[in-house]
C-alpha cells in the first residue's frame, strides 16, 4: 500500500469503528489500532474485507513503549486520532488509578512516540463531561470549566491541559480536541454498531436489549438532559477535521453535539414510537458524578470546520434498531443458511433505512428478521442469542 496512514487508536470501539468507516468512505488510508491485550474485533475485519486494501489493522498496548515504537517504525503515519481510553463514570469513581493510568499514561507514551517519529498532528477525543455542571446552556468552548464531577471527566481534562502545554512549548504540534457530547446510533447500513454485551453502553443500546428480551427493563438515574448526537455525525467530523491541519494553528477545542437537549424519558418515548415497541423502565436517584443537564453550542464547529450534525434524534433511534444491532455481535449465527451472504459489502447498503416492525417473531431467545428488512441479501436470516 502506498501513501501515509491515519492512525486510529481505540479503533475497535464503538466510536472508533465508525471513525474508521467514515475515513475509509473518504478514501483515506487507515491504520486501525486494537489493544493487544483484548480479543480481535470482528467489525474491523469486516471493514477490512470491504475497504479495497485501504485498512490495515495492528495490535498494540499503549502502556508499552516498545510496542508503540514498533508501529511507528513499520508504518508511515501522518496523523493520529486518539480515541483509546477507559470510559464509564461509575468505574472511574471506583477504580480511579486504573482510569488515570490508561487515559494519561497511554497519551504520554503516544505523544512521545509521535515526537520521536516526527508525527505532529493529533485529534484527541475528549468529552463534554469536562464542563461539569453549567448554569447556562448551551455551553460553548469558552465556558469556564467547573470542576469535573467524576474521575473519567478529570482524566480527559488533564489530557486536554497537557496537550495545550505541549502545543505552547513545541510549535510543530497541532492538536484538535473534540469534546463529544452523547453519541448514539450506528452506521445506516448497520454493518457496525455498539456492542450490546459491553459493560458500558448507551441508553439506546440498553433499550435494544430490553426490546430483544435480553433484559426485563432499563434503569435510569434521574431524568437528566443530554445532547444526543448520531455517531456517524461524530465520525464524519474527524474526516473533515483532517483538512484543518493545513491551517496555521497549534491547539483547538471544538464541541461535537446536536445543540438539542433531550431528557432520558423523552428519549425512551421517541425510541418506542420509532421502533413500535414498549420499554419498561424504573427511575432511581441520579448517580454520583452525573451531570444534571448539558447541551452543546456548536457554532465553532460550523465556523471552523464547516461541520454540523445532520441526523435527528429519530434517526439515532432508528439506526439503533434492536434487530440490526445483534447481527454484528452475537456469536451463534447460522452461516450455513442459503440466504446469507457472508461477504456483504457496505457499499450495497449505503443510505438505506431499516424499519423493523414489532417483536412478534421473538420467541424463546430467537428472532427472525421480518420480510421487509432492508438488507436484501440476508432476509429470513435467523439469529440465536446466547446469554
Amino acid at each position: 500500500m502506498t501513501g501515509e496512514f491515519v492512525l486510529v487508536t481505540g479503533a475497535s470501539g464503538y466510536i472508533g469503528s465508525h471513525v474508521v468507516f467514515a475515513l475509509l468512505e473518504a478514501g483515506i488510508n487507515v491504520l486501525a489500532m486494537e489493544n493487544s491485550t483484548s480479543t480481535e474485533s470482528g467489525s474491523l475485519k469486516k471493514l477490512q474485507e470491504t475497504s479495497d486494501k485501504k485498512l490495515q489493522i495492528c495490535r498494540c498496548n499503549l502502556l508499552n513503549n516498545e510496542e508503540i515504537s514498533s508501529i511507528f517504525k513499520q508504518f508511515p503515519i501522518s496523523t493520529v486520532i486518539h480515541l483509546a481510553a477507559s470510559k464509564g463514570v461509575s468505574q472511574s469513581m471506583s477504580s480511579p488509578l486504573a482510569c488515570y493510568s490508561n487515559n494519561l499514561l497511554s497519551t504520554i507514551n503516544l505523544i512521545t512516540a509521535m515526537k520521536q517519529y516526527k508525527v505532529f498532528n493529533m485529534i484527541f477525543s475528549s468529552s463534554c463531561a469536562v464542563y461539569g455542571d453549567q448554569s447556562q446552556l448551551p455551553v460553548n468552548e469558552t465556558a469556564q470549566s467547573h470542576s469535573p464531577t467524576n474521575v473519567y471527566a478529570k482524566s480527559k481534562k488533564f489530557v486536554e491541559e497537557m496537550l495545550s502545554d505541549i502545543a505552547k512549548a513545541d510549535k510543530e504540534f497541532k492538536f484538535i480536541i473534540f469534546r463529544y457530547f452523547n453519541p448514539v446510533g450506528a452506521h445506516e447500513s448497520n454493518l457496525i454498531g455498539e456492542d450490546p454485551s459491553k459493560l458500558q453502553v448507551s441508553l439506546l443500546t440498553l433499550m435494544c436489549n430490553v426490546a430483544l428480551g435480553r433484559k426485563e427493563k432499563i434503569t435510569i438515574f434521574g431524568n437528566c438532559i443530554r445532547d444526543y448526537i448520531h455517531v456517524m455525525d461524530i465520525a464524519e467530523a474527524h474526516t473533515v477535521a483532517l483538512k484543518k491541519f493545513q491551517d496555521n494553528f497549534n491547539f483547538k477545542v471544538i464541541n461535537l453535539g446536536s445543540s438539542r437537549g433531550t431528557s432520558l424519558l423523552e428519549l425512551i418515548q421517541i425510541f418506542e414510537n420509532v421502533n413500535n415497541v414498549k420499554i419498561p423502565y424504573e427511575i432511581k436517584e441520579k448517580r454520583e458524578g452525573e451531570i444534571e443537564a448539558i447541551v452543546a453550542d456548536t457554532n465553532l464547529a460550523e465556523n471552523e470546520l464547516g461541520w454540523k450534525a445532520r441526523r435527528n434524534i429519530e434517526s439515532m433511534c432508528r439506526d439503533s434498531d434492536f434487530a440490526s444491532q445483534e447481527i454484528h455481535y452475537e456469536t451463534n449465527i447460522n452461516e450455513s443458511d442459503e440466504n446469507i451472504d457472508s461477504n456483504l459489502n457496505y457499499n450495497d447498503f449505503q443510505n438505506q433505512q431499516n424499519n423493523i416492525g414489532p417483536l412478534d417473531n421473538f420467541n424463546n431467545g430467537e428472532y427472525e428478521i421480518p420480510k421487509h428488512f432492508s438488507y436484501h441479501k440476508i432476509i429470513d436470516q435467523r439469529i440465536t442469542y446466547n446469554d
